[in-house]
């Protein structure tokens, strides 16, 4: 019985709850937008993530519409947040932990879990985020996030963004 437990929670751990360190350039995942999406942020190459990004493409974290005001939605939303995380905080990496990919009420869905590396203010941070997409025509048309919103204005505000959650 002990050894059942203990198969158990190892297998457990490894489909639930380890970090998924199998490519060592920093591009991780299965799915051409998941590996795209690491790509932009982890190497800084974000042509593969312009070309799978919809044109009506809309971004939301905890639900609230990400906007700039110049736009309310479309990839170059998604691209310039990446592009001034990246500048903003050189040493922000994605870990990747889960990626599932699937048809839903005829739509194709990805979910992943990952964590988000980086440091703010001398201080290390390391937050855990679920992101939830849907695809049109192969192409990324709806990107949610759940992660801690304090965190996540965080690396907003240092990535020189104006913050997506209203104040409180």
């Amino acid at each position: 019985m002990v050894m059942i437990s203990i198969a158990a929670g190892a297998l457990a751990k490894k489909l639930f709850g380890k970090q998924r360190s199998d490519v060592a350039d920093g591009v991780q995942g299965d799915h051409p937008v998941v590996r795209a999406i690491f790509r932009a942020i982890n190497v800084g190459d974000d042509d593969a993530l312009r070309e799978l990004l919809h044109p009506e493409l809309r971004v939301y974290v905890n639900d609230y519409p990400v906007t700039d005001p110049v736009r309310d939605h479309g990839p170059m939303l998604m691209l310039e947040a990446f592009n001034d995380l990246r500048a903003s905080l050189p040493d922000i990496r994605w870990e990747l932990y889960d990626e599932l990919a699937g048809e839903d009420e005829g739509d194709e869905k990805l979910a992943i879990r990952f964590s988000s590396k980086s440091t703010i203010d001398r201080q290390e941070v390391d937050f855990s985020v679920a992101g939830f997409g849907v695809l049109k025509d192969d192409k990324l048309i709806e990107w949610r996030q759940v992660a801690d919103i304090e965190t996540f204005e965080a690396h907003r505000a240092a990535a020189h963004r104006p913050p997506v959650a209203p104040p409180r």
